[in-house]
């Protein structure tokens, strides 16, 4: 008997150690936390140590570089597997263009949710304006590319979609996408960005969820982030004009119809091809009316409301 208790609590650390295979749901909201704490509290004076210094472009990668350790060192010291928290599996021919039509789709949301924030809270195209700014921290592309696209979309998944949607494994796969999604936009620290973050990252956790990888995440954050990287040295140059004199509100109304046709389309074939479901013809057409009704409606709405007189008047000036 005295040898038999040893034996039964021996084996019962094994069972607890295979089961140990992806963090728990409270380690995940403590990555979190502490995160977010580094974020708000500490990354501000970090970054005007290295201002101070002149290597203002340090303190952006120190940055990056804490978000990453914070899941890695976390996943080290609980000692998970790391396959199954930061599942690192080559997808499938359908898996991967599934998921790039459903990031096309996605993103067409984000840019509709972009569209709306601006009419509800027109402050927010000055925050837009304010990215040009990173061009004097970032005067070099080359260098931009590396800082603002590829260290987030590696460090920050590993983060996000890697250890905290592990943690969230024992719960509905719902519950899990809305709330990391929620998360990630949260650790950007900017109202106006909220929503089309939050929008992204609860696509990515789908995408997680459905290939079990989050090699596509981060292929789909470096190419996002590259457009912003794009953009932001593209307002350094450029200056926003009307259109034939048509009033902003008015030109996203039709832009919100249009880009939200688009965005039916793309995602109903990204999310049919990751869920490898046979085509239901009825929804599809139902999509597809439906998406066709939005697009001419917006095209439409633009068109009626258009200053032709000035349309001429720049034609003239062309020619």
């Amino acid at each position: 008997m005295i040898f038999i208790v040893p034996y039964c609590i021996n084996c019962c650390e094994k069972v607890d150690l295979l089961k140990k295979r992806t963090p728990e749901l409270y380690q995940g909201v403590i990555a979190f936390t502490i995160a977010f704490v580094y974020l708000i509290f500490i990354a501000p004076f970090v970054s005007m140590f290295f201002n101070s210094i002149g290597m203002n472009i340090l303190g952006v990668i120190t940055t990056q570089m804490v978000i990453a350790g914070i899941a890695l060192i976390f996943a080290i010291i609980i000692k998970v597997d790391f396959k199954e928290t930061f599942p690192l599996r080559l997808p499938s021919i359908r898996d991967f263009f599934g998921a790039v039509f459903t990031y096309v789709g996605i993103y067409h949301i984000t840019i509709t949710a972009s569209f709306i924030m601006m009419m509800l809270f027109p402050a927010m195209s000055d925050t837009i304006e304010n990215l040009s700014t990173l061009t004097n921290i970032m005067p070099n592309p080359a260098i931009a590319v590396l800082v603002v696209a590829v260290m987030p979309a590696v460090c920050e998944e590993l983060l996000m979609r890697g250890f905290i949607l592990s943690s969230f494994s024992g719960q509905k796969s719902i519950v899990a996408i809305i709330i990391v999604g929620v998360m990630f936009g949260i650790l950007h620290f900017d109202p106006f960005r909220f929503v089309p973050t939050a929008i992204l990252g609860m696509a990515s956790a789908y995408i997680v969820i459905k290939t079990k990888s989050i090699v596509l995440p981060m292929l789909y954050h470096l190419v996002n982030n590259i457009m912003s990287v794009i953009a932001m040295y593209q307002l350094g140059d450029t200056e926003v004009t009307e259109i034939f004199g048509m009033d902003y509100n008015k030109m996203y109304i039709a832009l919100v119809f249009i880009y939200f046709a688009f965005a039916l389309v793309w995602g109903y074939i990204g999310i049919s091809l990751l869920n490898k479901k046979r085509e239901n013809q009825k929804v599809t057409l139902i999509v597809v009316l439906i998406s066709i009704a939005l697009f001419v409606g917006g095209i439409i709405y633009m068109i009626s409301n258009i200053d032709i007189s000035q349309y001429y008047s720049q034609l003239n000036i062309n020619i």
